[in-house]
């Protein structure tokens, strides 16, 4: 299943990242430092989502605590200083 969603929504997914990263990058995060945030996320996880998130990393060429940050994008808008706007993602 994740092999064909990273296969289906490679772009989105990229450009979901990028949206991500670089508004952390202006906060002043480092890529290794938004990276350590999602690696401890699997954690918590149900491991059909992990062999997700492993099936997405594959086809998509990004690394599997890249995922993470995407899976956890809306969580780090919310929670790192400086944010530019409010979200009812978590508030519902």
């Amino acid at each position: 299943m994740g092999r064909q969603y990273g296969g289906l929504m490679k772009s989105e997914l990229v450009a979901e990242y990028g949206m991500i990263t670089d508004a952390l990058i202006k906060r002043g995060y480092t890529i290794e430092q938004i990276r350590a945030q999602g690696h401890d996320v699997p954690a918590f996880m149900p491991q059909r989502m992990k062999e997700i998130t492993r099936g997405m990393a594959e086809t998509t060429g990004f690394s599997e605590d890249d995922i993470w940050v995407i899976y956890d994008g809306p969580i780090f808008y919310l929670t790192t200083p400086a944010m530019p706007a409010g979200c009812s993602f978590l508030a519902t």
